[in-house]
């Protein structure tokens, strides 16, 4: 558990202030090869702890940026710089506007929302050349983007942990191997939120960073669950480092 930990928190990009983000958008606008964009938070780590697959896979995204409280607070405590919140909510509908001039592909969420989110982006200018819903296989979302023959373009992907970043990592090999250099982001429920179908918080739980808390009482259903498994890592991480305080002391 706590090797996963630190190869995960070791690999998150910190930004320390708001310009450092100009300094990233440089380095995401090489268009010489394929670059991939992750987003880690206390779930993501639960759930590599029990799936190599993923785990890999995040460890092989060029960036990987902090998502939310949770995480801040374990990075404090194994003295990892935190920096700023980075979450995919706020920060990639900011990183799609530098890239506008870029083609913009759009890869999973429902039928629906899938077409929902071209309408809504194509209304503020965006050139959406592909979108595709989640509901079908690797290889024909794959084979479809290949298709395009295009060489920069901007990839949303909107499947969710851990199935996104598994497929990043696919469509990111098929990309090298047709020489071509899109800039790949594991957007999570980013394009509802394009769709217009997930709301933001009330500004109440963003200002006291409890956003987590109104999104369970949102959709009690699914994230019960998942924020269960978060609260059980921190407890447990709690007692295995306080263990291993108390061994080396003994020792």
């Amino acid at each position: 558990m706590l090797l996963t930990t630190h190869s995960l928190l070791s690999k998150v990009r910190s930004v320390s202030r708001e310009a450092d983000t100009g300094k990233i958008l440089t380095e995401l606008n090489d268009n010489e090869i394929p670059k991939v964009i992750s987003f880690l938070n206390i779930n993501s780590i639960v759930t590599a702890i029990n799936n190599d697959e993923f785990k890999n896979s995040l460890l092989a995204s060029d960036f990987v940026f902090r998502d939310g409280v949770g995480l801040r607070e374990l990075q404090k405590k194994l003295g990892y710089p935190s920096g700023l919140n980075m979450n995919g909510t706020d920060f990639i509908p900011e990183l799609i506007k530098q890239f506008k001039s870029r083609p913009l592909v759009l890869i999973g969420a429902s039928p629906f929302n899938s077409v929902q989110a071209k309408i809504e982006l194509e209304k503020d200018g965006f050139n959406i050349v592909l979108n595709l819903d989640g509901y079908k296989s690797d290889e024909y979302l794959i084979d479809k983007y290949i298709s395009l023959g295009i060489k920069n373009a901007v990839i949303v992907i909107g499947m969710g942990t851990p199935l996104q970043e598994i497929f990043s990592r696919k469509i990111y090999h098929a990309a090298l191997q047709n020489n071509l250099a899109p800039l790949i982001i594991n957007g999570g429920a980013i394009i509802d939120r394009f769709a217009k179908q997930i709301k933001r918080s009330p500004e109440f739980f963003l200002k006291y960073n409890v956003e987590w808390l109104y999104r369970l009482m949102v959709e009690p259903t699914r994230l019960f669950k998942r924020n269960l498994k978060a609260a059980t890592f921190m407890f447990m991480f709690v007692i295995v480092t306080w263990f291993e305080k108390v061994t080396k002391k003994l020792i």
